[in-house]
């Protein structure tokens, strides 16, 4: 009895140590909402409430920084603060009526020192007015799939109207970060503008660790602080984007949250560029190709996820057009039944299998010229026995004092074997000839 509660004991404790160890690998943020999204293939590596409606505060700013850097308006064109800009509140650009900026001082003013006023400026130029900007935001939300999500103004300003989810402002992050004048502003510290004003960044995490390469911060009383990041490990260049919505630890539950991302779901390699998945056969000339992967696929995963990877193969049904370069077919992807990616398959020849194909077939062509030779060399032979014989039996009849004209006769009989034997002869020749284009060249 003493033995088995001793047995007892020894299994709770491992089972306290196990979910100990699990609960060590979890990573959990202060935030009301939070969400870690895999730059390069849109994965959600981490989510918290992240299809939760709040208030987001100025990273809506993210929403009309992108648009005015995908706007068609000149960089250095001139712009004047209308007298709405200029009234607007909170964190400022300082902008007053009538002052003159570029517009891009203008997207420079509204991203770093997040300037109400630089946004609303934006809207104006971009969308006639506040209302016709906010139409412009809310369908390129759609376009990007954000479908908890509402704009109402440019600058995030208290707006009932206005609002996301941690979710959706990671996909904006990451669409905004492909754009190379969007990620140039986001990144920049200090800006000098045309007029030679200093402008600042407020993203202060990108001073507390070199991995974050931007985007936006926020806050307002109805929203508490928001943030959206990026980070960029500087070995792998694997990237990611990180929204917290209502966190009073934004800076340190960032950091903490890309640690535990790069460490968990470091880009694994799914095939290498150039892996053979499989083999064909041209069904023709029996030539056969190695099927090789035409780029490298990589995804995040962790360890328990490799263990779980297929693959599906698509190949041609038909290979008697197949030649080398040639793509036939495609390898997909997959985790537990959901489609990671796709590769096309690329034709490249087994020269070693190739060249015995090509020389088994160059000796069957030479055995069957040689058949032939032999043939014609013995049709030949036995045109001459003939035309030998035809000959001794003229000789005879001259001999035996026949008749002239049968001699003549003999004769006659005599030239044509011989003209028979010539064209035998002709024959096997020309046979010979036949038989050396016969033999296939490897």
């Amino acid at each position: 009895m003493r033995e088995f509660k001793r047995l007892l004991s020894l299994c709770l404790c491992l089972t306290l140590l196990s979910g100990l160890l699990c609960c060590a690998s979890a990573v959990e943020a202060g935030a009301t909402s939070a969400c870690i999204l895999d730059y390069e293939t849109g994965r959600v590596l981490y989510e918290q409430n992240d299809h939760e409606q709040r208030p987001i505060a100025s990273i809506t700013k993210i929403m009309t920084g992108y648009l005015a850097c995908e706007a068609d308006t000149d960089l250095d064109g001139e712009l004047t603060c209308s007298g709405t800009a200029a009234a607007e509140g909170g964190s400022s650009f300082y902008l007053s009526k009538g002052e003159k900026l570029t517009f891009r001082d203008c997207i420079y003013g509204a991203m770093l020192p997040s300037g109400n006023d630089a946004a609303m400026l934006l809207a104006e130029t971009i969308g006639g007015d506040k209302e016709g900007f906010a139409k412009l935001m809310n369908k390129k939300a759609k376009e990007l799939g954000m479908e908890d999500t509402h704009f109402g103004n440019p600058n995030g300003l208290i707006d009932e109207d206005n609002y996301s989810t941690a979710y959706d402002m990671c996909l904006l992050g990451r669409a905004a970060m492909r754009n190379e004048l969007f990620a140039k502003v986001v990144r920049t510290k200090h800006y000098v503008s045309s007029r030679g004003k200093d402008v600042y960044g407020h993203i202060r995490i990108m001073d507390q660790d070199s991995r974050c390469i931007g985007i936006k911060t926020g806050w307002t009383s109805a929203a508490g602080k928001t943030l959206v990041s990026c980070f960029e490990d500087p070995d792998t260049q694997q990237r990611l984007i990180i929204c917290t919505l209502n966190d009073w630890e934004q800076y340190g539950d960032h950091i903490r949250l890309a640690d535990w991302a790069f460490e968990r779901y470091p880009h694994r390699t799914l095939c290498e560029k150039g892996k053979v998945m499989s083999t064909l056969v041209n069904s023709a000339t029996g030539e056969t190709f190695y099927l090789k992967t035409a780029k490298g696929l990589y995804y995040p995963l962790s360890k328990s996820d490799t263990r779980q990877i297929t693959v599906r193969l698509t190949l041609p049904s038909r290979t008697e057009a197949l030649s080398a370069g040639d793509e036939a077919g495609t390898a997909e992807f997959r985790l537990k039944g959901r489609k990671l990616g796709k590769v096309k398959l690329v034709c490249v020849p087994d020269e070693e299998k190739n060249a015995k194909v090509f020389a088994q077939t160059a000796q069957k062509a030479e055995d069957a010229a040689q058949e032939v030779t032999e043939a014609v060399g013995e049709a030949a032979e036995n045109a001459a026995d003939t035309t030998l014989q035809a000959a001794n039996d003229a000789a005879a009849v001259l001999d035996g004092d026949e008749s002239r004209p049968e001699a003549d006769g003999s004769a006659a009989v005599s030239a044509q074997q011989n003209e028979n034997g010539e064209n035998a002869a002709q024959s096997a020749q020309n046979a010979e000839k036949s038989g050396e284009n016969a033999a296939p060249k490897a």
